[in-house]
């Protein structure tokens, strides 16, 4: 999402439209599935920032959560309706950017911010607005790939500053409450987009005031 919003939207465009299918597959995050579980995360209203074709936004939909996800690509939006609609799911997909989310503040239970990788300041107004959806009570998930995954792998995001440093998002989200932080190597199976040995940063998050 770096430079021009307008070029951003169009390269993921295609890139969606050049995809078989979806292109990350429709499985969620086994983190956000385990951070539901470990921590007796009840069904609420949540919300999900660039989450593309929407995997994770329909694992939540499917335990009951009132879901609202958008993307900058249109082409994600479309299919990620398209397969809401053959999984007969209810949930609110729009075109939008993270930095700017269509709903009101402190009206969320949960926020998941998944495999955003974007520069770091639009990654900060990003994780901003998603703390200043969060009710108080409220979490935050956040899994992406550690700055390892570039500088050992040399595999994508492609930029060290795009990927999740602990040390850094903790301290851009330092008005929320770190409960669980890991660093970990883990073989993907998600779609054709993340596929083999990568580097994970995952985060958990409450806000408590």
């Amino acid at each position: 999402m770096a430079g021009d919003p307008r070029t951003s939207a169009q390269k993921w465009d295609q890139k969606y439209l050049d995809a078989h299918g979806l292109l990350y597959g429709n499985n969620a995050s086994d983190y956000l599935a385990s951070c539901i579980d470990k921590y007796h995360i009840q069904a609420g209203k949540a919300f999900l920032p660039g989450d593309g074709e929407g995997r994770h936004a329909r694992y939540l939909a499917r335990l009951g959560f009132y879901v609202v996800a958008c993307d900058i690509s249109q082409v994600a939006v479309a299919k990620a309706r398209a397969q809401n609609k053959h999984e007969q799911l209810v949930l609110g997909h729009v075109v939008a950017h993270g930095q700017r989310p269509p709903l009101a503040p402190y009206s969320m239970d949960l926020v998941a911010v998944m495999y955003v990788h974007v520069p770091p300041e639009e990654r900060r107004l990003i994780l901003r607005a998603a703390a200043h959806l969060l009710k108080q009570g409220g979490k935050l998930v956040m899994e992406g790939f550690h700055p390892d995954q570039v500088t050992l792998l040399g595999k994508g995001p492609g930029r060290e500053e795009l990927a999740y440093d602990p040390e850094i998002l903790c301290m851009e989200l330092g008005d929320l409450r770190m409960i669980d932080a890991q660093v970990r190597q883990k073989e993907l199976h998600d779609g054709l987009g993340h596929q083999g040995e990568a580097y994970l940063t995952s985060m958990f998050f409450a806000k408590e005031f």
